[in-house]
């Protein structure tokens, strides 16, 4: 077994480690860290800025998407009409009754 050390006396140091005794080398430590925290605080944004724009990208390719649909159905014949052309009759009076209990007009096209 090792036999223990004696400390080192410095002046004003009183026997603590070299680097907490020299300001130098706490500021520069201080510096580093500062820089650090930093450089990670402007990745931190730049992924919020980053995750914000794909939000936004998203809800303007649903927009798009859901408009294509809505313009999709506007130009088809409605249900109807489709299932008279069908035969199914019966069908297209169901559709027609629920359609005016619902208050619900067909369009009419110039």
């Amino acid at each position: 077994m090792n036999a223990p050390r004696e400390r080192e006396s410095r002046p004003g140091g009183g026997g603590s480690s070299l680097h907490a005794a020299n300001p130098i080398v706490l500021r520069e430590a201080v510096e580093a860290l500062a820089d650090d925290l930093g450089w990670y605080e402007a990745g931190v944004m730049h992924g919020i800025a980053m995750g914000r724009q794909q939000v936004v990208d998203e809800w303007h390719a649903v927009r798009a998407d859901g408009g294509r649909v809505a313009r999709m159905i506007a130009q088809t014949e409605p249900y109807d009409q489709l299932a008279d052309r069908r035969g199914q009759h019966d069908r297209a009076v169901a559709a027609r009754a629920l359609l005016a209990e619902r208050g619900i007009t067909p369009a009419v096209s110039a």
